[in-house]
């Protein structure tokens, strides 16, 4: 039994009587009023259309318009208990189902589903078959006096193995463009290496098989296919793609993407689907360095016309992200930005002159914007402190931005006191004239920078910058 996720209504126009698809369910012991037909749409369940019983005990489903190719549900009310059928360029078929055994729906007039239905129906007796041989041998590997006993199961374990294979390999090879093949190769992970890599344990070895693996990890996969959307297993699969063999650095993301969306040009639905689901995947990200992920699908997809069904007023509120965060990606130069230094004197702080950050010479340049009434910047300038104790001898500088301004400007002085920033290069602008170069949504906000004025790192737990700038000194073969 599932319950739908999503319930999403659309409204249909009404049905000609030459209609282009017609699909007829029923059922001997099901006498609900409605029969709802939901579809898969990556991670959710959609409902589709709402079917109402005829005088003759029928749940109609027509349309003058296709049905998009995928794995649909029939959903029973009250118990919201489900069957799943197949529809992929057939126009016309019959099922009834069962309520007590809603996995034996017996179906008329598609072929396509008897392929899936008898393929559903073979996995499920080989797993009948399977699991209690795994549960045994669970047993007899834990007792070393059972090993023979354990080589017999794990013989009669991959038997039934081969022949799940070699009744996948049946389908993908007699009914190619069916989705039960398409399942097939969406579903299957197990990869068989070469001899050669197979045997070799070294560590260039393991290499190969990784790239081997990632290499043939979409194997028979057609990204223009589109069955691409409509079901419950591919977003999966790409999803495992990126998070279990793809590098979380963001160059490596870019790359990937550069291979794959290319190869799904002309496949609206997909493209509809995966462009903004990585939109949001990176957009959202926790991880440092992945809103470059997010402005690079921007600036090589969207606005190179990849997505014309875009609203263009939501596209506003995005590109302006972009346009936020494109000029501190890491590795890009800083911003030139110039502010106000303020040397700290005994009897208060005292106006000198307007200085660029650029201007500074150090190794390593930390660019902090913090605000005087600021909680976490509170919570966190004790670490940078003493960071810069700690790492001055070796040159390092803080370049202290505070953006209280106008009639809050004077505050920020006394959070230099406060805080013991005095051996900071603090700085303000009256005006926040900065904030044409560099976006700051929220405080504090800290970079990096290398003695080219480079972005190294942002957006990292300013807690824990010894730590991070320790990781950075290693990277570059110094020691503190």
């Amino acid at each position: 039994m599932r319950t739908f996720l999503t319930i999403l209504l659309f409204s249909f126009l009404s049905v000609s009587l030459y209609s282009q698809f017609q699909y007829k369910f029923s059922s001997s012991n099901y006498t609900g009023d409605t029969l709802i037909i939901g579809y898969y749409y990556g991670d959710k369940t959609l409902v589709k259309d709402t079917l109402f019983r005829d005088p003759k005990g029928n749940y109609n489903w027509e349309g003058t318009n296709t049905v998009s190719p995928g794995i649909y549900i029939g959903l029973l009310k009250p118990n919201n208990s489900i069957f799943q059928f197949i529809v992929n360029d057939e126009n016309k078929f019959d099922i009834k189902f069962d309520t007590s055994q809603l996995s034996k729906i017996e179906v008329k007039g598609s072929n396509e589903n008897k392929i899936f239905l008898d393929y559903v129906t073979f996995i499920g007796k080989q797993r009948e078959k399977v699991e209690p041989l795994n549960n045994i041998l669970k047993t007899l590997e834990q007792d070393p006096n059972q090993n023979a006993k354990a080589d017999l199961t794990k013989k009669e374990i991959e038997i039934i193995n081969n022949e799940v294979k070699n009744k996948q390999k049946e389908i993908v090879e007699n009914y190619p463009n069916s989705l039960t093949a398409f399942l097939i190769k969406a579903t299957n992970d197990d990869i068989t290496f070469p001899k050669e890599l197979e045997d070799d344990e070294s560590e260039e070895g393991k290499l190969k098989k990784y790239l081997y693996y990632k290499n043939n990890f979409f194997a028979g996969i057609d990204f223009k296919n589109p069955m691409l959307i409509n079901n419950n297993f591919f977003l999966n699969k790409m999803n495992n793609y990126f998070e279990k063999l793809v590098s979380p650095l963001a160059d490596s993301i870019k790359k990937e993407l550069d291979y794959i969306i290319p190869q799904m040009a002309g496949n609206e639905e997909a493209l509809k689907f995966f462009l903004p689901h990585w939109i949001s995947k990176y957009g959202n990200a926790k991880i440092i360095g992945h809103d470059a992920v997010y402005v690079h699908l921007i600036d090589n997809y969207f606005k190179k016309g990849w997505a014309p069904w875009s609203d263009p007023e939501r596209m506003k509120s995005l590109y302006k992200y972009a346009d936020d965060w494109r000029p501190t990606l890491i590795g890009k130069s800083f911003p030139k930005v110039a502010t106000y230094k303020k040397e700290f004197k005994e009897n208060g702080a005292v106006d000198s002159t307007l200085v660029n950050i650029w201007d500074v010479k150090a190794p390593y340049t930390l660019a902090i914007f913090w605000a005087a009434d600021c909680g976490h910047c509170t919570k966190v300038m004790p670490s940078v402190v003493a960071w810069e104790e700690k790492y001055r001898s070796m040159g390092v500088k803080v370049f202290s931005i505070c953006t209280n301004a106008y009639d809050k400007e004077h505050t920020c002085w006394q959070g230099v006191k406060d805080k013991k920033m005095q051996n900071f290069i603090n700085t303000s602008d009256y005006y926040q004239n900065y904030r044409r170069m560099i976006a700051i949504p929220s405080t504090p906000q800290a970079f990096i920078l290398d003695e080219n004025k480079k972005i190294i790192i942002k957006g990292f737990d300013l807690i824990k910058i010894e730590e991070i700038f320790e990781e950075i000194l290693k990277s570059n073969g110094q020691k503190s």
